[in-house]
């Protein structure tokens, strides 16, 4: 089975530029696949950018953050749990917990009600912790 980091190259393509930082990621400019809705999307400790250009720190730190819980979640169960986080709360980044850990929206905080979002945490945290590898 290939890495994590493997398919993060795979999915760059051929015509982007990546290039190895100083904190020990790879940042991919030009990537042939990042989400829709997306500036960038990380894969193991791949980031993916949609753009030609290098991504503003805050970014940057973001994507950084999501490479740490590919790291803790042990790879393909990030992965998992990831999409059912996704699932879960029905695509919204504000409500996701991955998305709030890794700072996206610090105006947004998940776990305190935040209108709309799922508040039955106590159930979501036992599936998150049953796929953690």
């Amino acid at each position: 089975m290939p890495s994590v980091n493997d398919v993060g190259r795979l999915l760059a393509g051929p015509n982007s530029h990546c290039k190895d930082l100083d904190d020990g990621h790879t940042q991919c400019t030009g990537a042939a696949f990042v989400p829709p809705d997306s500036a960038a999307f990380t894969m193991g400790d791949v980031i993916l950018v949609r753009s030609d250009l290098d991504l503003d720190p805050g970014s940057l730190t973001h994507e950084e953050n999501h490479s740490n819980q590919w790291a803790a979640w042990g790879g393909w169960g990030f992965a998992t749990s990831y999409g059912l986080d996704w699932v879960f709360h029905e695509g919204r980044v504000e409500c996701q917990s991955f998305e709030t850990a890794a700072g996206q929206g610090k105006e947004f905080n998940s776990y305190s009600g935040n209108k709309g979002c799922h508040n039955n945490h106590n159930l979501w945290d036992g599936c998150l912790e049953f796929f953690k590898l």
